[in-house]
């Protein structure tokens, strides 16, 4: 892991919006693992991902509530 961000604190929008700010900053091969609420939204931040066109994030193994994302 690179860098982490733990968003676990914040409602949503703030947490994908700070998630972008931090997406901003990756160089290529750089990972950021973000740490979640329940009540965030995956496909929100899969979006950001597929907007971005060189990010690519998926789900921690065994915890729904860890996401990695990757610069490609």
């Amino acid at each position: 892991m690179d860098y982490q961000l733990d968003l676990t604190a914040y409602s949503c929008p703030l947490p994908l919006l700070i998630t972008k700010r931090a997406i901003q900053q990756l160089n290529k091969g750089d990972c950021l693992l973000l740490k979640v609420s329940p009540y965030i939204i995956f496909s929100d931040f899969e979006l950001l991902c597929q907007q971005q066109g060189d990010l690519s994030i998926t789900q921690k193994a065994n915890n729904k509530y860890e996401w990695l994302i990757n610069k490609n």
